[in-house]
């Protein structure tokens, strides 16, 4: 799967197969002079909307001054970055659910994520645009704060690393960030555990708690420092434009959207049979929480309930966006999948292996 990956990477780092001598227009020269900006330290904003406000952060520019530089300031930099990002975030996604819930876990996962790279094509690991750039970290922040919910507080600062870049890269990723770490916060309640069906936890560890909340610190320093500069308040303007009396999308709008954009684009549904697949989704995490409840595997219960919070804030967020709802705009959910089918091969394994063994007999 990160063959076609690695192969692009080398064409690009020997300069063929990408553009890389052309200048950047458009939104693409916006991201390079942010980049420029964050090399002299200077960017505390992130990418530009369209809205007239800024996302929240400058974490992608940042992470794209090592390249940016070392290719001498060339675009190609930034190409670079997106792609290595989007393959460390698949080595780090499968790594999770193959450690937390086995092979099936991984094997699943993978499925999912070469389906929508085969759909996207291999060139999408090198878009610079910061809707693509948010969408398969978002998928570690979710299959990491489902480790956090089974138990696992180690997964804590890269669960809070990935989501807080994802939001920074793309405002839309922001609200299901949020629900999937109310969720997994919740979660860790002893009384709400056991309703739940997961283990108790162990002692909380100080360590995960101190680099988490470092991780916090320094992502989110810049975006505060702006918002309380004398010229700032980019922060503000995004609150206020949330608030705006506009007219939103119906839930049916919304449900179809999210629909399409969760598992709609394995086939290519559209309106009532997408709104329909996130209702099959949405049964499959049923299945996957029954499962691992019966087999006491704290994963996929954990990461069934924690994908479907981010579905629920998945809807709602499609409900609030503002003009059409374009499948850019919600591409990120496609990562609600990957948790769903780890989630399942994770319940159903051990089934499986107990019913394969009383067949043998």
């Amino acid at each position: 799967m990160l063959a076609p990956a690695l192969l692009l990477l080398g064409a690009a780092m020997t300069g063929r197969g990408l553009e890389t001598d052309l200048p950047a227009t458009g939104d693409y020269a916006v991201l390079e002079l942010y980049t420029r900006l964050a090399a002299q330290g200077r960017q505390l904003l992130g990418p530009y909307s369209r809205f007239g406000f800024h996302h929240p952060g400058p974490a992608y520019f940042y992470a794209s001054v090592p390249l940016y530089v070392l290719s001498g300031e060339r675009f190609a930099g930034i190409l670079l970055t997106a792609a290595l990002i989007n393959v460390v975030s698949i080595a780090l996604l499968l790594r999770r659910c193959g450690r937390e819930g086995g092979m099936p876990a991984l094997l699943a996962g993978a499925l999912v994520i070469a389906l929508f790279l085969s759909c996207r094509g291999p060139g999408w690991l090198f878009s610079a645009w910061n809707p693509s750039v948010a969408v398969l970290p978002f998928g570690v922040a979710l299959v990491s704060f489902a480790a956090v919910a089974s138990g696992n507080l180690r997964a804590l600062p890269l669960a809070v690393l990935a989501a807080s870049f994802a939001a920074q890269t793309h405002l839309g990723t922001l609200p299901a960030g949020v629900a999937l770490a109310l969720a997994a916060a919740i979660l860790l309640v002893p009384r709400v555990r056991r309703a739940a069906g997961l283990p108790p936890r162990g002692r909380m560890e100080r360590r995960p708690l101190l680099l988490a909340l470092a991780v916090t610190a320094l992502l989110w320093t810049p975006p505060l420092l702006e918002q309380l500069s004398p010229q700032g308040g980019n922060l503000s303007h995004i609150l206020g434009f949330s608030s705006l009396p506009d007219d939103r999308h119906s839930a049916g709008e919304a449900l179809a959207a999210s629909g399409a954009a969760t598992l709609g684009w394995l086939v290519g549904a559209r309106d009532g049979f997408a709104a329909g697949l996130l209702v099959v989704v949405v049964m499959a995490l049923a299945v996957a929480h029954g499962a691992g409840r019966v087999t006491r595997q704290a994963f996929p219960v954990a990461l069934s309930l924690v994908t479907l919070a981010g579905i629920a804030a998945a809807v709602l967020s499609a409900m609030r966006v503002t003009g059409a709802l374009f499948p850019y705009l919600l591409r990120w959910m496609a990562m609600l999948g990957v948790g769903a089918a780890a989630a399942l091969a994770a319940g159903l394994a051990p089934l499986w292996r107990r019913r394969a063994a009383q067949w043998r007999r």
